[in-house]
């Protein structure tokens, strides 16, 4: 099934990215072509693509408010580490405060919505945050779930699909989440971890000749995903 919420600024595009440019500045600067740079200082970047990606997104995927928060907190740290002005973090902590009172406010305006809104393809960020969300469409299509230093739990016991597999792409950054199955499923694991793990809890399925198959795969960086029927 085709990925309707795909952008060029996935978040494992994002990261490996960063890593590769991270290597050949560090392999530039060893031999002696490039003058010390310190890669460090440019971290932020990463959460202002990150933003831009949730922007990006078609509109049935996007989350404006995530978006704006990652490219305004990487706007910030950025300009703090280039010297473009200077601020100490015990200075914004009340910054905080103001976050999580939006998002306890549009959490609460907009609970009815969400719960009642019927959504065939998954497609979940948890970013800085948590959340648990449970499907019942029986017309499943498959999804996305990102976890950056974040997670949740995804209850798919009430739903179904059409056909014989569907795909689920995953990727998770120092954070993780649980995925929960129906017990007629099969499920195909093809994630990767790097200093991190993915726990296959899955038990014999109920009905052995079931021709129900859940794919996963992606990528799992220092930090954990579970899948359980």
């Amino acid at each position: 099934m085709e990925n309707r919420c795909k952008s060029i600024f996935d978040a494992k595009i994002i990261f490996g990215l960063a890593i590769i440019i991270a290597g050949l500045v560090l392999f530039l600067e060893n031999i002696g072509l490039i003058g010390y740079v310190d890669i460090w200082d440019w971290w932020p970047v990463i959460l202002i693509l990150l933003g831009i990606g949730q922007l990006a997104q078609p509109k049935e995927c996007r989350q404006s408010w995530t978006g704006f928060i990652l490219i305004g907190v990487g706007l910030l740290f950025l300009g703090n580490n280039l010297d473009v002005f200077y601020f100490r973090f015990r200075d914004l902590w009340p910054i905080i405060l103001i976050l999580i009172g939006f998002s306890i406010l549009r959490h609460t305006t907009w609970k009815r919505k969400n719960v009642t809104q019927s959504s065939n393809f998954i497609n979940l960020s948890y970013i800085l945050g948590g959340g648990d969300r449970a499907y019942t469409t029986q017309n499943l299509e498959g999804g996305k779930i990102s976890a950056i230093m974040g997670g949740g739990n995804i209850d798919l016991r009430d739903a179904s699909f059409q056909g014989e597999s569907i795909n689920l792409e995953v990727f998770a950054f120092w954070g993780g989440f649980e995925v929960m199955v129906p017990r007629n499923w099969n499920v195909n694991i093809q994630v990767t971890p790097i200093m991190g793990g993915v726990d296959n809890k899955i038990r014999q399925a109920v009905d052995t000749a079931s021709n129900k198959t859940l794919i996963i795969h992606g990528t799992v960086i220092m930090g954990g995903v579970e899948v359980k029927n």
